[in-house]
């Protein structure tokens, strides 16, 4: 019998029986961690593998002429390799991110990213606040999270004081925990603006805590001003 498809070119493995000579049968029973060459045979959950050149990888399944999924919400029940498109909107998206599924993963999160736009936010509006404890300024919007994983977050701001020699700061916030910090430290002139601090950071973002990724402020005196912010997110693995 012979085969009626053809496997994906980096597959080792087939699920299929081929009799097309070439290579010596041999029947190994249960898959064990190994070396395998072409022709050896095993069973997995209940599939029969051909081994079509040498490897030490598990069998998985393949799809054929699998198409990746598009939603705003990934699989349910994914298979090892399985791929998906994630949005925010189907007739809107802002964002598309395509992931791939590794069961083999010792991550929690076994969605890995392998490709997309970034979600991506900007504020040109000069914002200001006198206080002296971290607080949301202005109208950036943050990031509303879908899944639980983690995520590369960049961001930055220009910023001014009314003051001389005082410090304004911004936080990176994550589920309403303060997280990494950048600080312009105003010079002796007050009123002037300072060129744009970015910062990068990962973090791990828990949706059934608080599903917002968004950047506060606070001064150590005087008034302080924020013009040009910007927030960047961008996954690398989720749930």
């Amino acid at each position: 019998m012979s085969p009626v498809t053809t496997p994906p070119t980096s597959q080792p493995w087939v699920p299929m029986w081929s009799l097309d000579g070439g290579v010596a049968i041999n029947y190994k029973g249960g898959w064990s961690a190994g070396t395998y060459n072409p022709g050896d045979i095993v069973v997995l959950n209940g599939i029969e593998y051909m081994c079509v050149r040498q490897t030490v990888k598990q069998p998985t399944p393949w799809a054929m002429n699998q198409v990746a999924t598009y939603g705003i919400s990934l699989p349910a029940s994914p298979i090892d390799g399985q791929e998906a498109v994630l949005v925010d909107s189907i007739t809107a998206p802002t964002f598309q991110w395509r992931f791939r599924y590794n069961a083999n993963s010792t991550s929690p999160y076994k969605w890995e990213f392998i490709g997309g736009n970034s979600w991506l936010r900007n504020d040109e509006a000069d914002v200001s606040t006198t206080s002296t404890s971290y607080i949301t300024v202005g109208t950036l919007p943050t990031f509303p999270g879908q899944r639980s994983g983690v995520y590369q977050v960049s961001y930055g701001a220009n910023s001014y004081n009314s003051v001389a020699n005082t410090y304004n700061y911004t936080c990176l916030f994550t589920g309403n925990v303060a997280g990494t910090v950048f600080y312009h430290n105003q010079n002796a002139t007050a009123g002037v603006w300072l060129a744009a601090a970015f910062r990068k950071a990962q973090v791990v973002l828990d949706v059934a805590v608080n599903n917002a990724i968004d950047l506060r402020h606070m001064t150590n005196g005087g008034t302080a001003h924020w013009g040009q912010r910007t927030l960047e997110v961008l996954p690398v693995r989720v749930s």
